[in-house]
C-alpha cells in the first residue's frame, strides 16, 4: 500500500510537536487530518501542506467531548478514508500542590491527557482492525509530556524517535 493511501490524524496539530508531526507525515506522503479546538491554527496548517504538495485537512474537535471525536473521526473518513496512524498530541499541563488542589483542575486534566486518548484512540481503532493491515501500517502514538517537564526531556524523546520511525515504515505497535 503506498503511503499516500495511509491515512493519519494528529490532534492538537495547531503547533509544536503535533504541527511537526503533521507536517512529517505529509512528507512522508501521508494523507493528514489536522485537529484542535482552535480551527484557525489547524487550518494554517493544513493550508501550508497543501501549498507543499500534501493532502491535508483541518477538522475542529475538542478531544475532551466524545461526540465532537465520533464528529471529527466521521469527517475525516468522509474525506481521507480510514485513519491508519493517529497521533494522539493534544494535551494540556495545569499543575497544582497537591494540598489544596482543585478537583476540577483534577478533571480537566484527566479529560485532556487521559481521557481524550481513549476517545480518540476508540473512534478510529475498529477501522485499523478491521482492515488487517498489520502494525507496518497502524499505530497510535500518544503524547507523553509537554516542554516543560525537564526530567522527562529523555523519555519523550526516545517515544518520539521510535514513532517518528514507525511512521516512516519502521513499524509500530499495534492497535
Amino acid at each position: 500500500m503506498s503511503a499516500l493511501q495511509r491515512v493519519a490524524w494528529v490532534t492538537g496539530a495547531g503547533r509544536g510537536i503535533g504541527e511537526i508531526s503533521a507536517r512529517m507525515l505529509a512528507a512522508a506522503g501521508y494523507k493528514v487530518a489536522v485537529s484542535a479546538r482552535t480551527a484557525k491554527d489547524i487550518e494554517g496548517v493544513a493550508d501550508s501542506i497543501v501549498k507543499s504538495g500534501g493532502v491535508a485537512v483541518a477538522v475542529a474537535c475538542d478531544v475532551t467531548l466524545p461526540a465532537s471525536v465520533v464528529a471529527a473521526a466521521d469527517r475525516i473518513r468522509a474525506a481521507l478514508g480510514p485513519v491508519g496512524v493517529l497521533v494522539n498530541n493534544a494535551g494540556a499541563a495545569e499543575s497544582h500542590k497537591f494540598v489544596g488542589h482543585d478537583d476540577e483542575l483534577w478533571r480537566r486534566m484527566l479529560d485532556a491527557n487521559l481521557n481524550s486518548v481513549y476517545f480518540v484512540t476508540k473512534s478510529v481503532v475498529a477501522d485499523m482492525v478491521a482492515r488487517e493491515l498489520g502494525p507496518d501500517y497502524y499505530g497510535c502514538f500518544n503524547r507523553c509530556a509537554s516542554g516543560g517537564q525537564i526530567y522527562r526531556r529523555l523519555y519523550c524523546q526516545q517515544t518520539w524517535r521510535a514513532g517518528a520511525d514507525a511512521c516512516a515504515g519502521g513499524g509500530a505497535g499495534g492497535a
